[in-house]
């Protein structure tokens, strides 16, 4: 009855070590698909504020030409006209970097994450394996020949 108490906690202890890594790698994918996700949405409200960068310099532009009444030639208006596009389109630029900075940061949160519970279930495997070997050596010595005895012995 021992043997079998013995072995049975062994077993537990096994499948217990193996399913915390399979576990923890589990929870790190699913965080890793929640940074995935987060740097999508990071990419398009960019894109969003990019393109709110544009419109914005689009309604400026109408109203310099609108205040200019008709000198649209003129070169004060086209110059100005121009540092408005030149601004916006800068503005714009500036939002799809920092969306891509951000996205990119996520992103490799998620590898990281990933990569943390690839080892943790590496390590729970390991550990799995350590402690099926450490209670067969142990009831292997109190059931079945009393330990290695190596050429030292012999002597």
């Amino acid at each position: 009855m021992a043997a079998f108490a013995q072995i049975a906690g062994t077993a537990i202890s096994v499948l217990s070590s193996y399913q915390r890594g399979r576990q923890a790698q589990a929870d790190a994918n699913f965080i890793g698909a929640q940074q995935d996700q987060a740097a999508g949405q990071d990419r398009a409200a960019a894109q969003r504020q990019a393109i709110e960068q544009r419109r914005q310099a689009r309604l400026a532009n109408s109203r310099l030409q609108a205040l200019a009444g008709g000198g649209g030639n003129d070169p004060t208006v086209v110059n100005l006209a121009a540092g408005i596009a030149g601004e916006g389109e800068l503005r714009a630029l500036t939002s799809l970097y920092e969306g891509e900075e951000s996205a990119r940061g996520r992103e490799l949160a998620a590898n990281s994450a990933r990569l943390q519970g690839k080892l943790a279930k590496r390590a729970g495997t390991i550990e799995a394996i350590s402690k099926a070997l450490s209670g067969g050596s142990a009831m292997y010595q109190q059931y079945g020949g009393g330990g290695f005895q190596g050429s030292a012995a012999k002597g």
